[in-house]
C-alpha cells in the first residue's frame, strides 16, 4: 500500500464504532470492551484506545457488526 493510500483509510475508535452500529452507548461499549466481550477479526480486544477500519470485522458475543 502506498503512503497516500494509507492516509486515506479512516480509523474510528472502537467504542464510537460500537455505539454507532448497535444499541450500546459509548460508556456501555467501554464496559464490554474492558470485559473482553469484543473481538476484532476474531482477536479479543480489551484496550479502550483500539481503532478499527471499515474492513475490520467487529463482534460482540456472537453478533457481527
Amino acid at each position: 500500500m502506498a503512503k497516500e493510500e494509507q492516509e486515506e483509510i479512516e480509523l474510528t475508535r472502537l467504542n464510537k464504532f460500537i455505539s454507532h452500529n448497535s444499541n450500546y452507548s459509548r460508556r456501555e461499549a467501554d464496559k464490554i470492551i474492558e470485559e473482553g466481550k469484543v473481538t476484532i477479526n476474531n482477536k479479543p480486544v480489551t484496550n479502550l484506545a483500539t481503532k478499527v477500519s471499515p474492513e475490520d470485522v467487529v463482534k460482540i458475543g456472537k453478533k457481527t457488526y
